[in-house]
């Protein structure tokens, strides 16, 4: 992850970033940013081996964006899957997976618990990458394998 001034276009320059030492084989897939804190998603290395260790989704307290971001909470996924997309509302974290929707509660970033998910497999059979986005209580999702690119609606029942 990393943090830039742009204040200046012609000037950007690098303010502070996060880099977690457990996390070599994965890269930063998504974030939002709302406040002082960063939710940060990326994708999992599995060099831990199964169950994953390494953390996939990190709460970063960033009060000071002129320094680097220090953890306040942080959650491994179980099995192989990746961070693609993160969506917060209040105090839910909804992280994209590639085969599946993930729901935690973040109230406590110290204590993070996954609340629910729903299969994708179970849906359309598809794998899906960070292009969604959340309306009232609809959840759009679109995926990209095989180069089809499907739009799954999710809704509460």
């Amino acid at each position: 992850l990393t943090i830039l001034n742009i204040a200046d276009p012609a000037g950007i320059y690098r303010v502070g970033g996060f880099y977690h030492p457990g996390g070599l084989g994965g890269n930063g897939k998504s974030l939002q940013v709302i406040g002082g804190k960063i939710y940060f998603g990326r994708t999992t290395s599995h060099i831990s081996g199964p169950p994953d260790a390494i953390a996939d989704f990190f709460i970063l307290e960033n009060s000071s964006p002129v320094a680097s971001p220090t953890v306040t909470g942080s959650v491994a996924f179980s099995e192989v899957n990746s961070a693609n997309g993160v969506f917060i509302r209040q105090n839910l974290a909804f992280i994209l997976g590639a085969v599946d929707l993930k729901i935690f509660e973040i109230g406590n970033p110290a204590n993070i618990v996954e609340s629910g998910n729903l299969s994708f497999n179970a849906l359309a059979g598809e794998e899906f990458e960070p292009s969604f986005d959340c309306e009232g209580n609809i959840f759009f999702a679109g995926s990209n394998k095989n180069d089809r690119g499907y739009l799954s609606v999710v809704a509460a029942q």
